[in-house]
C-alpha cells in the first residue's frame, strides 16, 4: 500500500513511489487510497493520439498489480482521475 498522502502539486506512481507531477491534486482517505485529479490541456484528445498505446502499456503493470484501482477521463474529457491503493 502506498499509504496516506495529502498535498498539492500532484504525483505519479513510479516503481511503487510517488513523484511530482505539476498541475495534479492529491487527496487521501483513511483507507489508504490516493486520488489524483488533474485537468487536460486544450485539444488533448488529438494531441494524445500518437502516445496513447505507449501510455496504456506503461500503466498496465500497475493495474495488474492492483496499485491503480481505477483511472480515466471524465465526460467530456476535460479532467481525469486516478485512484491508487
Amino acid at each position: 500500500m502506498l499509504g496516506a498522502l495529502r498535498g498539492s502539486g500532484g504525483a505519479l506512481l513510479r516503481g511503487g513511489r510517488l513523484a511530482a507531477a505539476p498541475g495534479a491534486r492529491l487527496s487521501s482517505s483513511a483507507g489508504g487510497y490516493i486520488l489524483m485529479d488533474y485537468g487536460y490541456v486544450e485539444g488533448m484528445l488529438v494531441k494524445r493520439a500518437p502516445h496513447r498505446a505507449a501510455h496504456l502499456a506503461h500503466w498496465q503493470p500497475e493495474f495488474e498489480s492492483g496499485a491503480i484501482r481505477l483511472a480515466g477521463a471524465y465526460s467530456p474529457a476535460e479532467d481525469a482521475l486516478f485512484i491508487f491503493y
